[in-house]
């Protein structure tokens, strides 16, 4: 079942949306199938080489792809489990655990925009020639590497990263968008914190008294707090950015380890890297082309649209 025909009722139940009013959650649907078919289509690690405590004791391509690969596997489980509970906590009723996870989703995602563009930045000069793609993958003195590994430890360490710098970046110039996306993020927060709109995710509008007076039901689960459309929105946005993210995140990894004839042995098969096949086999990067003709193209955005989704439902 689409998450649209779960959700779609909860939203239509929200203080300030009419029967009149369009909701549209086709978006989310589409963006939902394409974090689990990214989810599914390639092996998730089960164990990679681990960094040590510093941030660069990596020294050859094996240990960059497998880095790369596990990196992929932490913020497709993070999109799956936290998108999975917000639009599960909205279904029920349970907003305020809703919007902690669609925020935490969210944040993600703000981490995501910068090492995204950097990480394509730094490989796109190197795309096409082996020798300059196992140049890059065996330094640990690169901007890639640095990008790579900010966008892991997270925002919190990282002036460059902190504050509505973040969310500027994901509105790119959009002044509309970026300003309801602050107003989407404050709300996720209010609600998430012990204050007057956590607690109005409680209430919902009663019949009104007899002198006219409005007063108000305490129905925890059957809230009308318009949060509900800030968590919808918010994971939507996330899955817009993380998806296309984890397909370039492969995309880098299958290249390397076309570069590197990574063998085919147990070992790296548990490391969850791309695994070179035969020449007249189908390409490990996913392209579909065959490995001895293919150039490892760049994978396309999951739908036509690079624009940030609106700030309404």
């Amino acid at each position: 079942m689409a998450w649209s025909s779960v959700i779609e009722p909860a939203l239509r139940d929200t203080a300030g949306v009419g029967p009149q009013t369009r909701i549209e959650l086709q978006k989310l649907d589409r963006f939902v199938d394409f974090l689990l078919h990214d989810f599914t289509s390639h092996p998730l690690p089960s164990t990679f080489i681990h960094l040590g405590t510093d941030q660069f004791h990596l020294h050859d391509p094996l240990s960059f792809a497998s880095f790369v690969v596990a990196h992929r596997a932490e913020r497709l489980v993070q999109g799956v489990e936290l998108g999975a509970s917000a639009l599960d906590c909205l279904e029920h009723g349970s907003l305020q655990l809703a919007a902690g996870a669609a925020r935490m989703l969210l944040e993600i995602s703000f981490v995501t925009v910068d090492g995204h563009a950097k990480l394509l930045d730094a490989w796109r000069p190197v795309h096409g020639s082996p020798e300059a793609v196992l140049e890059v993958a065996g330094a640990t003195d690169t901007p890639l590497w640095a990008e790579l590994w900010q966008a892991r430890l997270g925002n919190h360490l990282y002036d460059e990263l902190a504050g509505t710098a973040r969310r500027d970046r994901v509105s790119r110039g959009n002044v509309e968008f970026a300003k309801n996306l602050d107003y989407m993020y404050a709300m996720l927060c209010e609600v998430v914190h012990p204050n007057a709109e956590s607690q109005g995710a409680y209430w919902r509008a009663a019949p009104p008294l007899r002198d006219g007076r409005p007063r108000l039901s305490l129905e925890p689960t059957g809230s009308q707090s318009p949060v509900k459309l800030h968590i919808a929105n918010a994971v939507h946005l996330a899955y817009q950015i993380l998806v296309p993210y984890c397909r370039d995140l492969w995309w880098v990894a299958a290249e390397t380890a076309m570069a590197a004839g990574f063998p085919r042995d147990d070992e790296t098969i548990s490391l969850g890297v791309p695994l070179p096949g035969r020449a007249d086999e189908s390409c490990c990067c996913g392209s579909g082309t065959v490995a001895r003709s293919c150039d490892h193209p760049e994978p396309v955005l999951p739908i036509s649209e690079t624009e940030p989704a609106r700030g309404d439902a």
